[in-house]
Formats: C-alpha cells, sequence, structure tokens
C-alpha cells in the first residue's frame, strides 16, 4: 500500500505586490505593457480596477520613449 501524498495548494503570488515593486527601466516593456493592456510588473493582462504607477521616463537620441504605465489591482491576500 502506497504511503498518501501530502497536497500543498501553491498560491500565487499576491497581485498586491505589483503596486509595491519597483518599475523597469521603459527599454525592456512589452507592447501590451507600454499600451496600458498589461500590468508593467507581471505582464498579466489588465482589465477594471487596474491602478496607475506613474510615468517611466526615457529616451533613444532625439525620440523620447515616455510611458504612463499601469499594474495589478491593490487586492492583498488576507
Amino acid at each position: 500500500m502506497q504511503k498518501p501524498t501530502l497536497v500543498v495548494p501553491i498560491r500565487p503570488p499576491s497581485r498586491g505586490a505589483c503596486a509595491r515593486a519597483p518599475l523597469p527601466a521603459v527599454y525592456g516593456l512589452a507592447w501590451a505593457q507600454r499600451a496600458g493592456r498589461a500590468c508593467v510588473i507581471c505582464g498579466q493582462p489588465l482589465t477594471t480596477g487596474a491602478v496607475s504607477r506613474g510615468w517611466i521616463y526615457g529616451k533613444h537620441g532625439a525620440h523620447r520613449l515616455d510611458v504612463e504605465v499601469w499594474c495589478c489591482p491593490k487586492t492583498e491576500d488576507p
């Protein structure tokens, strides 16, 4: 007879962590992150309740790469 295995559910990281994480450089962002359609930190698609994280500034020669970025809602696990 086999020993029963212990199954521990894996909790995804708290989505509120995205609101506290430091902002990345503008150069490494994906199109969806630059367009405000995905979280700037984790890359998950955004729906309602997205939180503005402000602006990331950058430039490439004479071209400004400034972009307003958004992150996941501030929901903390109890």
